[in-house]
């Protein structure tokens, strides 16, 4: 929580919700939020049909995906891909951070 707060109170070397070549901060930072959410609450992965992502936890994901051009081949099924993500994620909203 107390992150959560930090991160909200820095500058950004951009406008939040500014588009740049598809993307958006403010969009992004939204997502990652809800996806560490999911992973917290042990909602990322279906219990139905495990190492399959949920329903809610894939569009997050390709959302991500798309947003910060993250590549990788193997997603379903693989935990420490959406660890990697979400770490990759933080790292490049970073750069706009001051």
């Amino acid at each position: 929580m107390v992150e959560e707060q930090t991160q909200e109170e820095k500058i950004l070397l951009i406008p939040s919700h500014e588009v740049m070549n598809g993307f958006c901060y403010a969009y992004t930072k939204a997502l990652l939020r809800k996806l560490i959410e999911m992973k917290v609450q042990g909602r990322v992965f279906s219990t139905i049909n495990p190492g399959w992502l949920t329903d809610t936890a894939s569009a997050v994901c390709n959302e991500l995906i798309k947003q910060i051009s993250f590549e990788e081949d193997d997603f379903i099924d693989n935990p420490g891909v959406v660890k990697h993500l979400i770490d990759t994620t933080k790292e490049f909203l970073a750069i706009f951070e001051v």
